[in-house]
């Protein structure tokens, strides 16, 4: 039976930091993150690391509570990004085991790709012919009646590039008030607007779902925020009608097995769970949930030290690796070990 042997720290030349969880048959668990700071870390891994040796390696789910019970155990509250960084590890660890994809731990895959939403720039180096099937757009904050019209031409110019059949993301960077909104949705009748994204800025619960019902009808559905970083934050904006999607970034919600939770009170609501990012963890979700029909690209901890996963025209997809199917890059030096 392989046993966890030691925790290491490691850093690149950005100064980006990962844990690396070994087994004493060799395999290792890995996972990246931004927050804490490595000298912070530094602090907490001591008691990580006497909580998790001699444990199991392949028990995942087991050695991710006994983390977790330090809160409660040591008083010991490790920030979010650190604790998915472990559970990232923990997995990988049990996958490579396993000789498993992590993908297969998760349920089995539910789709072989995952479409991502492409902006502009991407359409313009590949081409429309790419298989491209949602397209992000930016609403940007121009004011009056001359800002909506700049906005509209704006659109309509990229539209009429575009197949029918792609959908677009309008992306509003929380750049306008609840007027501007209403006079816009009244023009987006003639274009094929699917998804919003971010429209107000400060937006109450109730503004937010107020708006859903006047999005709805047009045939757009709404995520009215950025990311839902806890299970928490994603189970209100779910429950009081506030969002047809949610975003949630894998690295600071807790790791893959909070975002499980929120994926099943998603679809347990008939509400999308979009994730954010293109690394290898966040596809392995993805291809593996049933309320993920698209990724959003956004840079995350782990592609400093992994890159993106691997890539088909507009189209992400796993490789039939055990665990992740990633190596660090060759300028990560360790910094602590336990």
């Amino acid at each position: 039976m392989s046993k966890i042997s030691k925790l290491s720290l490691l850093q690149n030349r950005q100064g980006e930091i990962a844990l690396a969880i070994y087994a004493n048959n060799g395999q290792t668990g890995s996972g990246a993150f931004r927050e804490p700071s490595a000298a912070e870390a530094m602090l907490y891994l001591p008691e990580i690391a006497k909580t998790l040796h001699g444990k199991d390696a392949l028990s995942y789910e087991q050695n991710l509570l006994s983390v977790k019970n330090l809160r409660l155990e040591k008083n010991i509250n490790l920030p979010m990004g650190m604790l998915s960084a472990i559970d990232s590890a923990l997995l990988e660890l049990s996958a490579k085991g396993l000789s498993l994809p992590v993908y297969q731990l998760l349920g089995g895959k539910v789709r072989e790709k995952i479409s991502f939403a492409a902006e502009e720039s991407f359409i313009l180096e590949n081409g429309i012919e790419s298989g491209i099937a949602i397209v992000r757009l930016f609403g940007g904050a121009y004011y009056g009646r001359e800002g909506m019209k700049k906005n509209l031409q704006q659109i309509e110019e990229a539209a009429s590039k575009l197949p029918k059949k792609v959908r677009i993301l309008l992306d509003c960077h929380q750049g306008w008030d609840s007027e501007y909104m209403v006079r816009m949705v009244r023009e987006f009748k003639n274009y094929n607007i699917r998804y919003m994204k971010l429209p107000l800025a400060g937006a109450g619960y109730e503004t937010m779902r107020r708006y859903r019902d006047l999005l709805n009808p047009n045939g757009i559905m709404l995520s009215p925020t950025e990311t839902a970083y806890t299970l928490y934050s994603a189970r209100e904006l779910i429950s009081r009608r506030c969002a047809d999607q949610i975003r949630c970034d894998i690295h600071s919600c807790g790791g893959i097995a909070e975002l499980k939770k929120i994926a099943a009170y998603a679809q347990a609501n008939g509400v999308m769970l979009i994730p954010v990012g293109a690394d290898h963890v966040t596809l392995h979700f993805a291809v593996s949930s049933l309320v993920s029909p698209f990724i959003e690209l956004t840079e995350t901890p782990e592609e400093a030290f992994f890159g993106r996963g691997k890539r088909n025209g507009a189209a992400f997809y796993t490789e039939e690796l055990p665990g992740f199917g990633r190596v660090f890059s060759t300028d990560t030096k360790i910094i602590f070990s336990q």
